[in-house]
């Protein structure tokens, strides 16, 4: 359910915190959000679950996917945006979360089945946390199981893994490709591993996954074994997002495009006099600071009109903020 959800870009990725009481080397968290009690929904910063409820419904999401650090770390806080959730969305809302497992006591287990959690993924990154797995399919009526990523040349320590997993009668067993991020490559190279030729993972690590899933299949097990790849996430499920986001905050000057970010023109030096007359009329409106913005397809009027000293083209990505990834000056 989740896996599927995340593809079609329906997912909201609320980051609970950034404290963690692991310190795994491979951890591709940002140093803006690492070892932090900061509170993120998708790209933006929220302060209270009325923010985070506004971000949501502006993402267009359907779901969400609560992550960290570990948000049992904070559990108050965990509970409390699972009700939330649930409150303003409805029952319907699938929310799954992420835990190393160290904090999943059975009492923490059943609080957050009460709160409406639907799936609970476990990264353990010690073997006395498997039995924390085994309690959640136990004890509760969640959708349980792992996620971890495929560490090339582990296949045996996955292994191992998967045939607990199977044993239990646990839901999946998810790997991910070893991502490479600005934050945690300086370690993976102290470890000796290189990145892959397009540079977003660890060489090895999808052969890794791949025959993991081999050896599963040929020794009979029944655990659902899922591979999920680096570009997945930033070409597929990051643009989908953005896509389903657009859906709902997409402005009258901004123009969509396939890879999910918004074009639109800014003027800056215009004399307000002649400005008004266009804002008026509805070609030119008020964005950002004392800037105007107009849509693209303006652009050849903005022009012959003759109204500011300096016109540029950008591209951002549909947060909050508009956070531009690639801008030119047309004047």
């Amino acid at each position: 359910m989740g896996c599927s959800l995340c593809f079609s870009g329906a997912k909201a990725v609320i980051f609970v915190t950034g404290l963690c009481r692991e310190d795994c080397y491979y951890c591709p968290i940002s140093n803006a959000r690492k070892g932090k009690d900061v509170f993120y929904v998708n790209e933006r910063e929220v302060r209270s679950m009325v923010e985070m409820v506004a971000e949501v419904e502006r993402s267009g999401a359907s779901s969400a996917s609560i992550t960290g650090g570990d948000p049992l770390e904070r559990l108050d806080r965990t509970l409390a945006v699972i009700e939330t959730l649930k409150k303003n969305f409805g029952p319907s809302f699938h929310i799954h979360l992420y835990t190393n497992g160290l904090l999943a006591r059975n009492e923490v287990l059943a609080s957050l089945e009460r709160a409406g959690l639907d799936e609970i993924r476990f990264h353990p990154t010690r073997r006395d946390t498997w039995k924390r797995i085994e309690m959640a399919k136990k004890l509760t009526g969640m959708s349980v199981g792992a996620e971890i990523p495929a560490i090339p040349n582990t296949e045996e320590d996955i292994l191992s893994l998967a045939e607990f997993l199977d044993k239990i009668g646990a839901d999946f067993l998810n790997l991910n490709e070893l991502e490479i991020s600005e934050s945690n490559f300086p370690l993976l190279q102290l470890k000796g591993f290189t990145a892959s030729i397009d540079g977003r993972a660890v060489r090895g690590s999808a052969e890794t996954a791949l025959k993991v899933m081999k050896m599963a299949k040929e020794l009979g097990l029944r655990i659902p074994i899922h591979f999920c790849p680096s570009v997945f996430k930033d070409e597929i499920q990051t643009k989908n997002r953005f896509l389903m986001t657009m859906k709902s905050d997409l402005k009258v000057f901004e123009k969509p495009t396939k890879d999910g970010t918004v074009l639109f023109g800014i003027i800056e030096g215009y004399d307000e006099g002649v400005a008004g007359r266009y804002l008026e009329e509805g070609i030119l409106f008020p964005c950002r600071n004392d800037k105007l913005c107009f849509h693209p397809d303006d652009l050849n009027l903005i022009i012959r009109l003759g109204i500011g000293r300096r016109i540029e083209l950008v591209e951002s990505h549909p947060t909050v903020e508009r956070f531009v990834i690639n801008s030119e000056r047309i004047l």
